[in-house]
């Protein structure tokens, strides 16, 4: 299941005239949306705090996202992650 370019822009339509400040993304890896960065673009041109909660592996994985980070520190985008485990051997494992 993702979420379309449509779904975005009514969100972006919604958020225009309110006074929410934070917009969360999350999902499995909202990165790996096709229409993610537009989406985020939208947000910041709205003013929004953005957080994007992000498999950082794919950044180093896969070439395509080698620059996101570039991209998220253009956009004031805060990143939240978690680790699959609270041991560095079991996380390291995986």
């Amino acid at each position: 299941e993702i979420m379309t370019r449509e779904t975005m822009q009514q969100c972006l339509d919604a958020l225009k005239d309110t006074d929410i400040s934070t917009v969360d993304l999350t999902g499995g890896a909202p990165e790996m949306n096709p229409d993610f960065r537009w989406f985020v673009e939208g947000l910041s041109a709205l003013g929004k705090q953005i957080i994007v909660r992000c498999n950082l592996t794919i950044i180093l994985a896969n070439p395509k996202y080698h620059d996101l980070p570039e991209f998220f520190k253009k956009h004031k985008v805060n990143v939240v992650s978690s680790l699959p485990s609270f041991t560095a051997r079991r996380t390291d494992a995986q």
